[in-house]
C-alpha cells in the first residue's frame, strides 16, 4: 500500500479548471474542466507497476496537480470516490471515453461546443521494464519519470481550443528521422501532424499551415522545391511557414541550399567550434551555449539553448520592407567554423578568426492581400539537436521553447493564446552543468554587451571615414 500525501487525499480527486489571466495556463476563454484520477494502488496493479518504486512519482503527481490550483485561483480540485454514483454519472456521460483506473478525463465547453480528452496512466508516467523480474519470466514495470505536466496541460490545451493548426513533416529525404520528440511537443500543443514520407514530394496538402524538414541526406529536385515555394506563396495569400533543421552529417544539398538562399539564409559547411573554455559543455567545444540576440521578441522567453554539431548559417541578403531576415539565436564571439569531422582535441583553430554565429535565422516575407497584411516565414536552425538532444529535457535549456515559438509563428498559431513547454521530471538536474548565474551572464553578453560593442564600433568607423 502507498501512504503519506496520496492517502491524505483518499486517492481520488476531481479537477475543475476555469479561465485565468496568466500563469502556468494561458486560456483565452472560460472553461470548466473536470478530470478524474482514481485509486493509485489500483492503477499501479493494472499496469503491473511496483508500488514501492513508483511512490515518489505518485506523490509528485499529486503535488503538481495541486500547483494548478495554487497558482490559479480559478482552478479548483475536488475529490471524487470512483465507487460512488457521482463517478458513474461522469463515466456514463462519456461512454466512448473508456474511463478506467488511473485515467484523467478533461472536458471543456467553449462557445457552446464541448470537447474532452482522456489522459491515460501511460501518458502520465514513463515505464521501464524491471529486468530483475524479467529474468524470472515476469513482466513488471518501474516508473522512471513523470509527464503529468505535459499530459494534463496538453489535455487542457486541446479541449480549450477550437482552432487546430496542422504541420507536415517531410521525412522522405532523410535516412533517419530525428523528429519524434518534436512531433510529441507539437501534439501536446494541439497541433495535427501529417507525415510526408515520399522520396519525391509529389503534393503538399493545401490544409497544412507549415512544413518541417529535418536533417535531409538527399537533395530535393527542382520540381519539389517549386511545390514548396507554391505552398509558401499560397496563391498570394501567404500565411504559411517552413522550418529547417540542418545536420552536420548531411552532404552539401545544392538545390535545397540555393532555395534557402532565395529566402536570404545561407547554409555553409563545417562545424561550429568554441575556441574558449566558457561557452560550451565540458569536454566538447562543439556543444555550444546559445542565447537570444535581442533582435526578435520571439526569443524573449529563451534562457539558454544548448546545441551540438552546428553548421554555419548566416543572413545573405539585406532586409527590405517586404522581406526581413533576422538572427534569433547567437553564439558567443569565440566561435570558428571548423572543418567537418574535427574532435574535441582539435588545435587548428589558431588559424581561424573567432566570430559570433547564428543558431537560428528567420525570414519573413509579407504583403497585402485584400487590404490585410499577410506573411510567410522560413526559419533555419543550425542543428537538428535543437529538437533531438538529451539536453532538451533539462529545465535550464530553452530548446523546446524556441522551436515551439518558431512553429507557432510559422503556422500562424502565435496569437491563439495558449502554449506550453514542459520537461520530463526525473531526479536528474542540469544545474551542475549550467547554473542560473552562468546563464544570466551569457544572456547579458549576447543581448547587451555584443550589441553595444557593435554600435561603438560602427560609430568609430563612421567618425574615421568622415575625418578621412
Amino acid at each position: 500500500m502507498i501512504d503519506g500525501a496520496i492517502y491524505s487525499r483518499e486517492n481520488k480527486f476531481l479537477l475543475h479548471v476555469n479561465h485565468r489571466d496568466n500563469g502556468i495556463l494561458k486560456l483565452d476563454s472560460d472553461a470548466n474542466i473536470p478530470g478524474i484520477l482514481t485509486t493509485i494502488a489500483s492503477y499501479a496493479q493494472q499496469y503491473e507497476v511496483s508500488d514501492d518504486a513508483a511512490t515518489s512519482y505518485y506523490e509528485q503527481t499529486i503535488k503538481l496537480v495541486d500547483k494548478y490550483a495554487a497558482y490559479n485561483k480559478k482552478i479548483t480540485v475536488e475529490y471524487v470516490d470512483p465507487q460512488t454514483s457521482e463517478f458513474t454519472t461522469i463515466s456514463s456521460k462519456y461512454p466512448n471515453a473508456g474511463i478506467t483506473y488511473g485515467d484523467i478525463l478533461v472536458t471543456a465547453t467553449k462557445n457552446g461546443v464541448e470537447r474532452y480528452k482522456v489522459v491515460k496512466y501511460k501518458d502520465i508516467y514513463n515505464l521501464v521494464q524491471n529486468e530483475e523480474y524479467a529474468a524470472y519470466g515476469y513482466t513488471i514495470y518501474t516508473v522512471s519519470s513523470n509527464n503529468i505536466e505535459n499530459a494534463l496541460t496538453g489535455a487542457v490545451a486541446y479541449v480549450t481550443s477550437l482552432e487546430t493548426k496542422k504541420i507536415g513533416f517531410i521525412t522522405g529525404h532523410s535516412s533517419q528521422d530525428y523528429t519524434a520528440d518534436y512531433q510529441k511537443l507539437l501534439k501536446e500543443n494541439n497541433y495535427e501532424l501529417e507525415i510526408i514520407s515520399d522520396q519525391i514530394v509529389a503534393e503538399i496538402p493545401e490544409d497544412l499551415d507549415a512544413l518541417v524538414i529535418a536533417s535531409p541526406t538527399t537533395d530535393f529536385m527542382a520540381e519539389e522545391l517549386d511545390r514548396i515555394s507554391a505552398f509558401l506563396d499560397n496563391d498570394g495569400k501567404l500565411g504559411k511557414g517552413l522550418l529547417f533543421f540542418a545536420d552536420v552529417n548531411s552532404p552539401y544539398l545544392t538545390n535545397l541550399y540555393e532555395f534557402l538562399e532565395e529566402w536570404g539564409i545561407s547554409v555553409g559547411e563545417g562545424v561550429l567550434f568554441d575556441t574558449s573554455a566558457n561557452y560550451h559543455l565540458a569536454d566538447d567545444p562543439t556543444m555550444l551555449y546559445m542565447a537570444s540576440t535581442g533582435e526578435d521578441s520571439i526569443a524573449d522567453s529563451v534562457n539558454l539553448c544548448v546545441s551540438g554539431y552546428n553548421v554555419p548559417i548566416e543572413a545573405c541578403i539585406e532586409s527590405t520592407e517586404s522581406k526581413t531576415v533576422t538572427s534569433i539565436l547567437g553564439t558567443a564571439p569565440t566561435i570558428v567554423a571548423a572543418p567537418k569531422g574535427v574532435d574535441a582535441s582539435w588545435t587548428g583553430h589558431s588559424d581561424y578568426t573567432p566570430a559570433t554565429y547564428s543558431g537560428a535565422i528567420q525570414t519573413k516575407v509579407s504583403t497585402y492581400y485584400e487590404n490585410e497584411l499577410v506573411a510567410s516565414y522560413v526559419t533555419v536552425f543550425s542543428s537538428v539537436e535543437f529538437i533531438y538532444s538529451q539536453y532538451n529535457e533539462y529545465s535550464d535549456v530553452s530548446n523546446k521553447e524556441i522551436t515551439l515559438a518558431c512553429a507557432e509563428r510559422a503556422a500562424g498559431a502565435d496569437d491563439i493564446g495558449i502554449h506550453f513547454t514542459t520537461k520530463t521530471i526525473t531526479d536528474e538536474s542540469f544545474a551542475d552543468s549550467v547554473n542560473q548565474a552562468e546563464a544570466n551572464a551569457i544572456r547579458i553578453i549576447f543581448m547587451f554587451l555584443i550589441p553595444v560593442a557593435l554600435i561603438v564600433a560602427g560609430i568609430y568607423i563612421f567618425i574615421r571615414r568622415k575625418n578621412a
